[in-house]
């Protein structure tokens, strides 16, 4: 990527960058790869074109390699500064005061080299598995994030507002980019290049993932959303899209957007999380419609919009049309917000199609299933997607991202298409089943779900390093005077309390899973023997029979329960259960999510690959409970559609119910009203306790099993003794 034509664009930008320190103007000059944007006194690198305007104890070291013609290993200091681990940060200081090894030697910068080589190979999709998809990357699910963006309801309603807010202004800025996608949209509205878009993250790999992701076009920044390195009154448009809520300092980096931003710019602040209602993932900070508001006054004017409001209007065919607003007491059921300034109103001829990125193609979200459908149409399905489950967690929109839609064959046999096949209904690009992807957005999965899917799990075995070695060895010295506690107290508690243990996914060896349900056998039979020591397993039909009926044995009893039934019940949970004499509760979803697609760990290709009920059913380690038709949390359902959910499944013999996330909000009165006229008789939420007779029967809690240190879940379980 050391092409002058990277530079382009930041030749012509170069105006608009100021120094981050003395906000003097900066001069760019090239290198022996790279270049460097000079002011009296100081260098700032340019990396794979980017303009690295943060302060970087590696600093010298990108400059040295640069001048060297080595932008690979520039690149890779930078990267690992954000992909470093614990251990390499104490490794690279030991290098400094032993070896006198100057700042940016760090074993994380031959690894993050390594693999930046191995992911340009496989594009853009390649450099977001190598950099986020992998240890010691903190959150491998930023790596899905990443390439499910363009099929995510919220990139849908930002990019059409984009689409008539800002296609027609230049510079335009995004101020927390990311991997690019939003520019990606603008460039594609604007294929001559005539506007100059400027992304700035402060994650500098997530900048040389949009790199790939634009190619030459943009110009890009790594630099402080509170302190924007950028002329003031430059900007004739702004953007930040699914990031105000994690900058550290809000205030300021809304009081640098006004700075930066031109008389009466237009402005468009997408995906603001709503504090008011409850949030899958809500982000560092989030605010209430007035909170925003108040937030965002420098941008004055400034209004909202509700974002399902944007995302339900995308599905008519007529003239459109949104009214922003700010009128608090309306918008406080939003469950998502999008704030505009410096519009009244957004109009257009008709809703706004997705931005023409690459070929048209089917939404990688979506499988069909093999020997469905009417005649001359497939049947379509879509799986349980993070991302898209945080909208339905807020009730969806009606007609948006469907979770099962017919297509024409005859359009599915058209595509991927370089024009939108006329074959194709517009209904279905409308609600983004079908869309235009960038090369290598497509999915790698099969689209057909057959026999052979999923994959086997990756055989090799995965080791949690020594700093895991380590708590887990202060866990087994904790671990006897905490038995010890348990005990005494249970003894002197007034009542029975049971210990119901949830557990999901149980796997044969440990791995990385970004929403923590992987449970390796070796660790649950870790936290089974230590809890043996302390109270009793008792049968799941025993166990909730003494719960109803109020006569629980003395001092603490256990039970096994566990969700979404996958096929490691059966290859790997049962036989362990046979072994050690035990059975458990397993609640299992209903023929949709069993055929649909994957939930989270599928789409990882873990081996979870959910099985008929009725394998499950004649087992005699399982008793089966109902955890609804298709895994939507309850509350927000209207009222026939939870009715349809709570309708009793095949091969379920028991009058329990798991509810679907189990939180405060999925889990809410008319959810547990509507579970106890279905007929329910035990109630199981996600929230950690113990239950007791006391308990409303439909909502007890329930200890969550994790691949942890069992001394934290006993510390759970002496703090609910209280």
């Amino acid at each position: 990527m050391a092409g002058m034509e990277i530079y382009t664009d930041l030749a012509a930008g170069s105006r608009l960058l100021r120094s981050p320190v003395s906000g003097r103007p900066l001069e760019l000059r090239p290198l022996a790869a790279g270049g460097v944007l000079v002011e009296p006194g100081r260098r700032w690198p340019v990396v794979a074109g980017i303009a690295c305007l943060r302060e970087t104890p590696g600093g010298e070291r990108v400059l040295a390699a640069l001048e060297a013609g080595d932008e690979g290993l520039a690149a890779a200091v930078l990267a690992a500064e954000a992909l470093g681990s614990r251990v390499d940060r104490v490794r690279e200081r030991l290098g400094r005061w032993l070896l006198r090894r100057p700042p940016g030697h760090s074993p994380a910068v031959e690894r993050s080299r390594r693999r930046l080589a191995a992911g340009r190979e496989g594009g853009f999709a390649g450099v977001v598995k190598q950099l986020f998809g992998r240890p010691p990357w903190p959150v491998p699910a930023t790596a899905e994030y990443f390439l499910r963006r363009r099929a995510d309801p919220s990139f849908a309603a930002a990019e059409a507002l984009a689409g008539a807010m800002l296609a027609d202004s230049t510079p335009v800025l995004d101020v927390g980019c990311g991997a690019g996608h939003l520019l990606c949209s603008l460039a594609g509205w604007d294929p001559r290049g005539r506007c100059l878009l400027v992304g700035l993250d402060e994650l500098f790999p997530a900048l040389l993932a949009a790199r790939e992701l634009l190619g030459p076009r943009g110009l890009l920044v790594w630099g402080e959303a509170g302190c924007l390195p950028l002329a003031s009154d430059a900007f004739g448009g702004l953007a930040s899209v699914d990031a105000v809520f994690d900058f550290p300092r809000m205030a300021s980096a809304v009081a640098e957007m006004e700075r930066v931003r031109a008389s009466g710019a237009p402005v468009l602040l997408a995906h603001l999380h709503n504090r008011l209602r409850g949030h899958l993932y809500e982000g560092r900070t989030p605010l209430s419609p007035g909170e925003w508001l108040e937030l965002l006054e420098p941008l004055e004017p400034v209004a909202l919009l509700d974002e399902r409001v944007v995302l339900g209007s995308l599905l008519g065919e007529g003239a459109w049309r949104l009214d922003p607003s700010r009128d608090v007491e309306a918008l406080e059921p939003a469950a998502d917000l999008v704030a505009v300034a410096g519009v009244e109103r957004i109009a257009a001829s008709a809703p706004p199609r997705p931005a023409k990125v690459g070929a048209w193609r089917l939404n990688p979200a979506y499988r069909v299933k093999d020997g469905e459908g009417a005649a001359g149409d497939a049947l379509l399905f879509r799986g349980p997607q993070r991302y898209i489950s945080e909208k339905e967690e807020a009730g969806g929109v009606e007609g948006f991202l469907p979770r099962e839609v017919a297509i024409p064959a005859a359009a599915l046999a058209a595509l991927p298409a370089v024009e939108l096949p006329a074959a194709v209904p517009p209904a279905l690009v409308a609600a983004r089943v079908v869309l235009p992807l960038p090369p290598g957005l497509g999915g790698d999965e099969p689209a057909v779900v057959g026999p052979g899917w999923p994959p086997p799990a990756d055989p090799r075995p995965r080791r949690g390093g020594p700093l895991r070695a380590l708590r887990e060895a202060r866990s087994r010295l904790r671990t006897p005077s905490l038995v010890a506690r348990l005990r005494a107290r249970a003894a002197a508690a007034p009542e029975g309390r049971l210990g119901i243990l949830m557990g999901h996914q149980v796997t044969r060896r440990r791995g990385p899973d970004p929403l923590d349900l992987r449970l390796p056998l070796a660790t649950l039979q870790r936290h089974v023997e230590t809890l043996g020591r302390i109270g009793d397993f008792l049968d799941p039909v025993d166990a909730f029979d003494r719960l109803k009926n109020g006569n629980l044995p003395p001092g603490l009893s256990f039970t096994l329960t566990f969700d979404d039934g996958t096929a490691d019940m059966l290859d790997i949970l049962a036989p362990w259960l046979e072994r050690a004499g035990l059975r458990a509760a397993l609640f299992v979803t209903g023929p949709f999510a069993a055929c649909c697609g994957h939930f989270y760990w599928d789409l990882q290709r873990a081996g979870g690959l959910r099985v008929d009920p009725a394998l499950l059913a004649g087992h005699p380690c399982f008793e089966l409970g109902h955890h609804t038709h298709a895994h939507l949390p309850l509350e927000p359902l209207g009222d026939e559609a939870l009715a349809r959910q709570l309708e009793p499944l095949p091969h379920v013999s028991r009058p329990w119910i798991a509810y679907p996330l189990g939180t405060p909000a999925a889990v809410g009165p008319r959810a547990v009203a509507a579970a106890r006229a279905a007929g329910f008789e035990i109630g199981l939420t996600t929230t950690p306790g113990l239950a007791t007779a006391r308990h409303d029967p439909l909502r007890h809690p329930r200890m969550p099993l994790v691949d942890a240190p069992t001394s934290g879940l006993l510390r759970t379980i002496l703090s609910s003794l209280v």
